[in-house]
């Protein structure tokens, strides 16, 4: 078995991990962390996904908490070496009723661990943080996954399960996509690159032999992504040349000299050649800058129009199996407020889940907002018919 830890919106990281192995089977899964068995090869999917934090192995487990036998277990798997072992321990919650008493123990169960394998004449360091457990940036900076190890309590209702942390975010890579490409325009909008992969992967296509057409370019990060990806051919449109000019720069800066097909176009409007793709992923426009939150009426009915006109544009220029997933602006409040967008009939939304949650809209997409955010992102997925 295996676990992840989620990202900051854990039903669309949930989601993601369902799309890139359709077989996974979650024994455990709570907005903290998920367990289950998979086929696809472990590493290529944490790798491919943006919605992971962590991942590791479970190799074991207990029935009850005994500090003593799961430092006795922890300390057995580390093999004897030269110089310092950095070690760290993080208790998550799996659904279990003795998840608060066992976490506010996990401090000394990371000293329990280090006394007996300082018995055993190993020099150690334990790693600790303010928060209840350990962030990707700290094993990362600590380097646990190459020094040592990063161990994992899953408190379920049935037991413990223990577990090592394999996988850490490349939480540098990631940032840099996001704030050191050349061209950035903070007045229309950017999509996270996070954000941007995990749709990508929502589509659950094989990138090795799919085609992608993002019709809303804007600075390119849609396709700055599936090309990382390795997606067989990546298109992209913008109607506004600086988009497409920004677009091409910041390919270039990703990328190398070798980037995608990008030119301009109206996505509300037929594309001047026959062209087809087995998905689109994109964003259209989100509305104008905002500095509280409030509703314009005339600025809904705007949005409105653009995404209905383009999703009665777009399906013609999809396979006959074809995956869309888009991204459409919603206003929070005490009751959500979103575009009431007319959809043709050869679109179909496929739902994240089987059961409405908290973070799902009446269409059956997922909600994605950032903190002190005044627009959010409601995550769709359609399939043409």
């Amino acid at each position: 078995m295996h676990f992840f830890i989620p990202g900051t919106h854990p039903e669309l990281s949930k989601a993601e991990i369902r799309a890139l192995d359709p077989s996974v089977s979650f024994s455990v899964a709570t907005d903290h962390i998920l367990v289950g068995e998979f086929s696809h090869p472990f590493g290529e999917t944490c790798n491919a996904s943006a919605g992971i934090v962590k991942a590791g192995v479970v190799f074991g487990s207990v029935e009850t908490y005994d500090k003593a036998t799961i430092a006795s277990i922890l300390a057995a798997t580390i093999e004897p070496k030269e110089g310092k072992h950095y070690i760290g321990v993080s208790v998550y919650d799996g659904g279990g009723a003795a998840f608060k008493e066992i976490r506010q123990d996990g401090s000394r169960l990371g000293l329990e661990l280090k006394s007996l394998l300082q018995e055993r004449g190993q020099s150690v360091r334990l790693v600790t943080s303010h928060e209840q457990t350990l962030s990707a940036v700290v094993v990362q900076k600590n380097h646990l996954l190459e020094r040592g190890a990063e161990f994992v309590l899953i408190v379920t209702p049935d037991n413990i399960l223990l577990g090592e942390t394999t996988f850490v975010q490349d939480f540098e890579a990631w940032g840099h996509r996001d704030y050191g490409r050349p061209a950035r325009d903070a007045k229309s909008g950017m999509l996270p690159p996070k954000l941007a992969r995990l749709m990508i992967n929502l589509t659950g296509l094989d990138p090795r032999s799919s085609a992608l057409w993002d019709p809303f370019c804007g600075s390119g990060t849609i396709l700055m992504e599936a090309s990382l990806l390795g997606w067989k051919h990546v298109v992209g449109s913008d109607l506004s040349e600086k988009a497409v000019h920004d677009t091409k720069k910041n390919l270039r800066w990703a990328l190398g000299e070798s980037v995608p097909d990008v030119f301009v176009h109206d996505a509300t409007t037929p594309l001047h050649e026959p062209r087809v793709f087995d998905a689109m992923v994109w964003e259209g426009a989100l509305g104008k800058p905002k500095m509280k939150r409030g509703v314009d009426q005339k600025e809904v009915q705007q949005l409105t129009d653009l995404y209905t006109r383009a999703f009665q544009n777009l399906p013609q220029y999809l396979t006959g199996d074809g995956v869309m997933v888009c991204a459409i602006p919603f206003f929070p409040g005490k009751t959500n407020r979103f575009l009431n967008i007319t959809l043709p009939q050869s679109l179909v939304i496929s739902p994240f889940g089987d059961h409405p949650s908290r973070n799902m809209s009446p269409r059956g997409g997922l909600l994605y907002m950032r903190p002190h955010q005044f627009v959010g992102r409601e995550i769709v997925r359609m399939h043409k018919v």
